[in-house]
């Protein structure tokens, strides 16, 4: 498969299912951060603030991975405590759903700095 070059194409790339998702996490993405610009890094989706890449996403075969998600507030990490996989990663099944409000307050605390 070829690296995609752009988020659109990323997408494009992707099985028929996944495609709409991914652009709803995309969306929800940019509509908690309308300022974000977005490019392909490691291979899939990045944004950035003011040159700082702050949140990826990837598809993958049974879930959807966002990161980097280091420690977060107590309440924002209650919320993300049933998808974090590893330090920095959390995994949102495909069959289980992915919490697209999570992903907004999410994008939106990371743009803070």
């Amino acid at each position: 498969m070829t690296k995609a070059k752009s988020i659109d194409a990323y997408i494009a790339a992707l099985p028929d299912q996944r495609q709409a998702l991914a652009e709803e996490i995309r969306a929800a993405i940019l509509a908690a951060v309308p300022d974000a610009s977005q490019s392909i890094r490691y291979d899939m989706p990045a944004f950035h603030l003011g040159g700082n890449r702050y949140l990826y996403f990837a598809m993958w075969k049974a879930h959807v991975g966002l990161y980097p998600i280091y420690a977060l507030p107590k309440d924002l990490e209650s919320r993300v405590a049933p998808y974090r996989a590893k330090t920095d990663t959390l995994q949102f099944t495909y069959k289980d759903g992915v919490p697209l409000d999570l992903i907004c307050d999410l994008a939106r605390f990371k743009a803070q700095g």
